[in-house]
């Protein structure tokens, strides 16, 4: 199993940071691909360094696509059509997950269309024709969504509960005493 990250400046470090963890501590390859260039500053003004470039990323190598929330980084990956592109052909052959802000790019996509879904309060538009949920996290289909920063371990507990060995996310929990 591999999965990919994409984000830019203004991402929201806890998510990003504790999302990553959780999935190199089940032993999931994870690359971190920005559209922010060779140095990347998150929200709170954490520079991060060495990602990929997005015109790096071949989601034929990939199972899920992570996109982190923070609002400048939602701003950021909406303007740009590569990450649309990309977005959209997770969607139709692989899985995505996202949290925070970053659910709203999925439904400005036209992707929570009939789904459940949960974000940052605030940040549906008009629902996006799915079903918003108040909880930390949640799972419809192919589409892993996550409230908030507040929210990051559990979501990525439930992410790695879905899709690896029953013994993986048992271990992971027993590691970080959770």
């Amino acid at each position: 199993m591999k999965f990919c990250v994409i984000l830019s400046d203004g991402f929201e470090e806890s998510e990003f940071t504790v999302v990553y963890d959780i999935f190199r501590r089940a032993k999931i390859d994870t690359d971190v691909y920005s559209i922010s260039g060779a140095k990347t500053v998150s929200s709170h003004g954490l520079t991060y360094a060495e990602f990929l470039p997005l015109s790096a990323l071949n989601p034929e190598t990939y199972d899920l696509l992570f996109l982190p929330g923070g609002k400048a980084n939602v701003d950021h990956l909406k303007n740009d059509p590569a990450v649309a592109e990309k977005i959209r052909i997770f969607a139709a052959e692989k899985k995505i997950a996202a949290i925070c802000a970053a659910p709203s790019l999925l439904g400005e996509l036209g992707l929570l269309k009939g789904k459940r879904y949960t974000c940052y309060p605030g940040f549906q538009k008009h629902e996006y024709e799915g079903t918003r949920l108040d909880v930390y996290c949640t799972k419809d289909g192919n589409l892993y969504t996550g409230r908030s920063m507040a929210a990051s371990l559990e979501f990525a507990l439930m992410i790695i509960g879905d899709l690896c060995d029953k013994e993986i996310p048992e271990h992971v929990k027993d590691t970080i005493v959770y």
